[in-house]
């Protein structure tokens, strides 16, 4: 064999494999056993999390003295911190779950918003609605560069290097934003399997947070002090960011028929 037809059956290899992968991937399949690991352990993780936090400080006062936790005066953070809990891997390690399943859930989305026919004439088309494409990509990025953060949110806790910490938390929050933004112009601009207050949801949340809250945030202080008042932000921008995540999670579980003859390409 020669070194190029080595090369070559090497490239076609690689291909399949890069196919192989990217189907299982992005199956129905996968991304069903995702979203049900999403709402049976992620979710009760961090419920057992938050409720440890609160009931922490007033059965032992003597060690956890920073108070009650409250969603008003703690971060999201100290719910993974030996300071504010005795169970911070709760937390933490429903972050590290919760990384590794938005990303699959990135993936399928991406491909149910612009998903590549196999046909020639079908690919010229897609060749004429290149912004599709690019948008459905871009928006995929910032959901696995969200995905990455929420991931390393769990394995760098607030406990260990803080600045690896905040730089996660800065992806996780404003990648998730981004993509909310792009994913959200696709369902709202075009035929999609995703109902249209979902797409318009996905504009709204990200130029709300930012826009509007993000400012308002000032008058908190005198109440809450700065860190209350950011603490309280944070809050907001987590349960906004959720709820578009568990929209798109509901879709995917009621519109199975639907997403599968599409994903099929039928």
């Amino acid at each position: 064999m020669s070194a190029k037809d080595f090369l070559n059956q090497t490239r076609i290899y690689v291909i399949n494999l890069y196919k192989l992968i990217y189907e299982l991937l992005t199956s129905y399949n996968t991304v069903r056993i995702s979203i049900i690991a999403l709402i049976v352990v992620y979710l009760p993780l961090l419920i057992t999390a938050l409720c440890v936090a609160i009931v922490a400080p007033i059965i032992l006062p003597g060690i956890y003295t920073a108070g009650i936790y409250t969603m008003v005066t703690h971060f999201v953070s100290h719910l993974g911190s030996n300071l504010y809990t005795p169970a911070p891997f709760l937390f933490n390690v429903s972050c590290i779950i919760g990384g590794i399943l938005t990303i699959l859930l990135a993936f399928y989305v991406e491909k149910i918003l612009a998903p590549i026919p196999e046909k020639t004439e079908e690919i010229r088309k897609i060749f004429a609605h290149r912004i599709r494409i690019q948008l459905a990509s871009i928006g995929f990025l910032f959901g696995f560069i969200a995905s990455i953060g929420f991931l390393f949110i769990g394995i760098f806790s607030e406990d260990g290097i803080l600045f690896i910490h905040v730089i996660a938390a800065l992806m996780a929050f404003y990648g998730f934003e981004l993509n909310a933004l792009l994913f959200g112009i696709l369902i709202l601009g075009l035929e999609t399997p995703f109902p249209k207050i979902i797409g318009l949801y996905g504009i709204a949340m990200p130029v709300v947070l930012n826009f509007i809250l993000a400012p308002l945030t000032k008058y908190l202080i005198p109440v809450l002090g700065f860190l209350g008042a950011l603490a309280t932000f944070e809050w907001i921008m987590y349960f906004m960011i959720m709820a578009w995540i568990m929209s798109l999670v509901f879709v995917i579980i009621f519109k199975k028929n639907h997403l599968e003859r599409r994903t099929n390409g039928k």
